[in-house]
């Protein structure tokens, strides 16, 4: 996500002039949720870190939060690392959380997916091509679906660079080579064929 976090230094609070920011609890457990969800929760540290906050005396103002989660239109990457939070660290959900989590037909689901390949050593690991499937799952518009795919195409590595050696002034076309690349290597007949 596109996120601002210049407001942090600005506070006025205890991190101010200590060279640490003051993130509010509400600001701090979306951005947990959101990062975690984005990476499918690899890490049980990610998931330990949004059940204290849960778990915290300290009342979170759930308005605050969820300005948050419609600010950026990821309500469902939300949902899913707190109902992970509750159901696999026992950390307690408001009935609003409850309601919107059962608003959701889809989200059990996918949260089941996260939870039997990120935790179940049973499970084989995630291709890249279902990791991606899975991700765009979560979202719920088609414009951060697409953003997804794209910003894979986007990202041009050394595969690319190493199978043809193009001049600077031609680096654009690695961007039409990579996309061509997965699709055979992803196993679309059509263009398998092509190279057979």
């Amino acid at each position: 996500l596109p996120y601002d976090i210049s407001h942090w230094w600005h506070g006025g609070r205890a991190g101010e002039g200590l060279g640490h920011p003051d993130i509010p609890l509400e600001e701090m457990l979306f951005i947990l949720c959101v990062h975690g969800t984005k990476h499918l929760w690899d890490n049980l540290k990610w998931l330990c870190d949004v059940a204290e906050i849960l778990k915290a005396e300290k009342p979170l103002d759930w308005d605050l939060f969820f300005d948050f989660t419609r600010k950026y239109n990821c309500p469902r990457m939300v949902l899913i690392g707190l109902l992970l939070a509750g159901d696999l660290l026992g950390a307690p959900l408001p009935q609003r959380v409850q309601a919107q989590i059962e608003a959701d037909p889809q989200l059990i689901g996918l949260a089941g997916q996260v939870v039997r390949h990120a935790f179940v050593d049973a499970e084989p690991p995630l291709s890249n091509l279902a990791r991606m499937k899975l991700q765009t799952a979560i979202r719920e518009r088609f414009a951060d679906k697409a953003r997804i795919w794209i910003s894979l195409i986007r990202r041009t590595k050394p595969a690319e660079w190493q199978l043809i050696a193009l001049p600077r002034q031609l680096f654009f076309v690695y961007y039409l080579i990579r996309p061509v690349r997965f699709a055979w290597r992803w196993g679309i007949k059509p263009l398998r064929r092509l190279f057979d």
